[in-house]
């Protein structure tokens, strides 16, 4: 659960950041979570099906849906065959893991308002997207009228009434757990990274 405990961190600084919309690029082959758990934990009540999810990968969602911050995870083995079940010379092949995998970095791009790029080579593409993406932007506040600290899922759409836009949102976001607490407070730092992390902070 390394992952699970050093994602939560990252998202719980980048909360503490000033700013509008964040991005975080993230850079593997795998995760060992699934994001969709959150969000279908959020259709079951406590005690059903959903309530095994790890609560430190609850939160760390909670931090990426409510802060603006968006993952945008890149395989980094690019465009690959047989991920579909195909090898290379027509025979079904072991590529389900594969399959998995990009399913579960596309779970999280999902989930958190970015896109994964998998099975492709076209980064040049992607970042462009990326940036374009982040440019141009509206960051709209809302009431929810949720009170339940619970950990949940809510669903969220939003709609023009101008014809012919196309709009690209966050699909919802993740309530906070457990007793309201004052805004996390952002640890000294104690690297030689020191210059370059208060750097970071300020530039945002």
């Amino acid at each position: 659960h390394n992952f699970i405990g050093d994602f939560k961190n990252l998202m719980q600084f980048m909360s503490t950041l000033r700013g509008g919309r964040k991005a975080v690029i993230f850079v593997s082959q795998s995760i060992p979570v699934d994001a969709y758990d959150v969000v279908d934990r959020g259709r079951a009540r406590f005690g059903g099906l959903f309530s095994e999810v790890d609560t430190d990968w609850i939160d760390a969602l909670s931090f990426a849906t409510r802060n603006n911050i968006a993952v945008y995870p890149v395989d980094p083995r690019g465009l690959t065959a047989g991920v579909s079940g195909e090898s290379e010379d027509g025979s079904v092949g072991g590529s389900q893991s594969t399959l998995d995998e990009r399913i579960g970095l596309g779970g999280l791009a999902t989930v958190t308002g970015g896109f994964a790029l998998t099975n492709s080579n076209n980064y040049t593409g992607a970042f462009e997207r990326l940036v374009r993406e982040n440019s141009t932007y509206y960051l709209l506040a809302f009431n929810s009228g949720i009170e339940q600290r619970d950990g949940r899922y809510v669903r969220l759409e939003v709609r023009v009434k101008r014809p012919g836009l196309q709009v690209r949102s966050t699909e919802g976001y993740v309530m906070p757990r457990g007793r309201q607490q004052g805004p996390p407070r952002r640890p000294p730092p104690s690297s030689v990274l020191a210059a370059t992390w208060d750097a970071v902070g300020r530039a945002i």
